[in-house]
C-alpha cells in the first residue's frame, strides 16, 4: 500500500517515456457511476459499475490523506466515476471534498454532468 487511503497517486502511463503530464493524485467520491455510458471502461474492473454508491467514511479518509499530500499538488476528480453523477444531489460529497481541498491544491474535474 502507498500509505494513502482514499486519495491516491494517479500515473497509468508514467512508467513509459510517452507521458508528458505532471504528476497528480486522484479521488473518486463514489464507486461506480449512474450515467451508464456504453463506452465506459470501469465495467472491466469495478463490480456493479452501474450501481453507484458513496465511499464509506469518505470525508474522514480524505482529511487524513490530505495531510500527506504536498500543498500545490494536482488532484483529479474523478478517474473512475463522475463526481457530479445523480448521487451527488443526495450526498454532496464532491462539494464537501472541494471545500476541503480548494485553497491548497490544484483541482482537475472530469464530468459529463450538468449539475
Amino acid at each position: 500500500m502507498n500509505g494513502y487511503n482514499l486519495i491516491r497517486p494517479f500515473d497509468p502511463w508514467r512508467k513509459g517515456s510517452l507521458c508528458t503530464c505532471p504528476f497528480k493524485y486522484t479521488v473518486n467520491p463514489y464507486t461506480g457511476c449512474g450515467h451508464r455510458c456504453l463506452y465506459c471502461y470501469i465495467t472491466s474492473y469495478i463490480k456493479d459499475a452501474f450501481k453507484p454508491r458513496p465511499k464509506k467514511d469518505i470525508l474522514l479518509r480524505a482529511k487524513k490523506d490530505l495531510k500527506k499530500i504536498p500543498k500545490g499538488s494536482i488532484i483529479n476528480m474523478s478517474s473512475s466515476s463522475d463526481p457530479y453523477q445523480p448521487l451527488e444531489k443526495e450526498y454532496l460529497f464532491t462539494r464537501k471534498l472541494l471545500e476541503m481541498i480548494k485553497k491548497d491544491y490544484v483541482i482537475e474535474i472530469v464530468t459529463k454532468s450538468n449539475l
